[in-house]
């Protein structure tokens, strides 16, 4: 029944998984990055006193 339409249909799944991973993957990694970028910049800014 699928056999004319099965390179299609499994191409279709294997870019939307491979799309769908490497966004995965590119959170991931800018997660990562953006968290040291925000460590950095937490320790390098002066500490401000609190007023209580």
């Amino acid at each position: 029944m699928f056999d004319q339409y099965a390179p299609f249909i499994i191409g279709s799944y294997a870019a939307f998984v491979a799309i769908i991973g490497g966004l995965g993957l590119y959170l991931l990694i800018d997660q990562r990055i953006q968290r040291r970028q925000l460590a950095e910049h937490e320790t390098r800014r002066p500490q401000r006193k609190q007023d209580q």
